[in-house]
Parts: C-alpha cells; sequence; structure tokens
C-alpha cells in the first residue's frame, strides 16, 4: 500500500515573502533598480519556486508492506 505524504515549508529563495529582487534589472540600471525595489516592494519579481505563495509544498511516497 502506498501513501503520499505533503509536507508544507517556507520558500527557501524567497523566505516566505513572494517575491525576489529582479537581479538583472539592478545590473542594468545600475543599482537604481535595486533602489526601487527596496522602496516599492510590489516592483519585485515573483518568485519562481513557490509562485508568489511564499510556501513550498513537498511530497513524500511511503510504501508499506
Amino acid at each position: 500500500m502506498k501513501r503520499i505524504i505533503t509536507r508544507e515549508t517556507i520558500c527557501p529563495k524567497c523566505k516566505g515573502e513572494g517575491r525576489v529582487y529582479d537581479m538583472d534589472g539592478i545590473v542594468f540600471t545600475a543599482g537604481i533598480g535595486f533602489l526601487l525595489q527596496v522602496i516599492t516592494p510590489e516592483t519585485k519579481d515573483i518568485c519562481p519556486q513557490c509562485g508568489g505563495t511564499g510556501k513550498v509544498y513537498y511530497e513524500t511516497i511511503i510504501e508499506n508492506e
């Protein structure tokens, strides 16, 4: 018999915020983009790992005999 256990953890990439800094924009604008993202967090990119939820779900399959 197989069971699937789902664990919910805080996203390690965005630390639960759901948004990350846009590094390409920071480099391209020579740091001005960073200041904009600090002042208005809405200009940050959505986290690619959690999709903006701030949580990551892991599934583990357990087989019992």
